[in-house]
């Protein structure tokens, strides 16, 4: 039954119904505790939107984008999805109608070219996919903790008797934010969104800042490292943010466009 809602909702958030979108503006209300309250509450009410989002997995699951991109035809963005397999059968099938997002299959990188991603070997479900890091301590922690375990049992996904075959490589491709600046000339950035299990620190950091200022940075700390962490926010605060901490999530609003 949870397969069967699953399909049902992939085809109609990929769906253009007027009915649905009806629906959706009715019932959808963003949880105060979740990013998407905080991006309804500083970008809700904008004539367009311009943003980027990193790690965009499947697009649907816990997606913190899909309802605005669903709703709002005048949001406007650049999707990055490293793993070919999630962005061939899942992000594009799920976007490929809508003329104002752009779909890449690549993952941020200090240079253009190509990477090691760490990813969960034995599975493909969302769960697995969503664990997928450059960081291969990330995975490492989620074996130790059991939650890997867990969810193998509750998804019904066998476990390797040997566990060093839980992890596997994969090379994907990078680009780098100056390339995406200059190949889609977006006019401002009203928001970057980040989901790169413990690697959000570091994408932080290669953004052009010089260059242009995100309004809104949303990205996920709860896999980063305490010092990575404290790191992280005291740059954005020199960057002059204003940081909203929530228990999985941070929200970054840029001081100058938000008191």
């Amino acid at each position: 039954m949870k397969h069967l809602l699953h399909h049902i909702r992939k085809f109609l958030f990929a769906s253009d119904f007027i009915v649905w979108k009806w629906l959706l503006k009715i019932f959808w209300k963003p949880s105060p505790h979740k990013p998407e309250y905080f991006i309804q509450r500083y970008l809700g009410n904008l004539d367009e939107v311009y943003f980027i989002q990193i790690g965009a997995n499947d697009g649907l699951v816990r997606d913190p984008l899909i309802h605005f991109i669903t709703l709002n035809k005048h949001w406007k963005g650049i999707l990055l999805e490293p793993l070919p397999d999630v962005f061939s059968k899942e992000l594009k099938p799920l976007h490929h109608k809508r003329q104002h997002i752009h779909l890449l299959n690549a993952a941020i990188g200090k240079d253009s070219g190509n990477a090691v991603i760490y990813r969960i070997a034995f599975s493909k479900k969302r769960w697995a996919t969503g664990l997928t890091s450059f960081k291969k301590e990330t995975l490492l922690s989620k074996i130790e903790d059991g939650y890997v375990e867990r969810c193998a049992h509750k998804y019904g996904d066998k476990l390797p008797e040997d566990v060093s075959r839980w992890i596997a490589e994969e090379y994907i491709q990078t680009v780098t934010f100056d390339q995406l600046l200059d190949e889609y000339k977006l006019p401002q950035l009203n928001l970057l969104q980040i989901d790169a299990e413990g690697f959000d620190g570091e994408v932080i950091r290669m953004f052009p800042f010089h260059r242009l200022k995100p309004h809104i940075i949303s990205f996920e700390h709860e896999h980063m490292k305490m010092e990575e962490k404290l790191e992280c926010f005291e740059m954005l605060k020199e960057q002059k943010y204003i940081l909203t901490i929530l228990e999985r999530d941070a929200i970054a609003r840029l001081a100058e466009r938000f008191s």
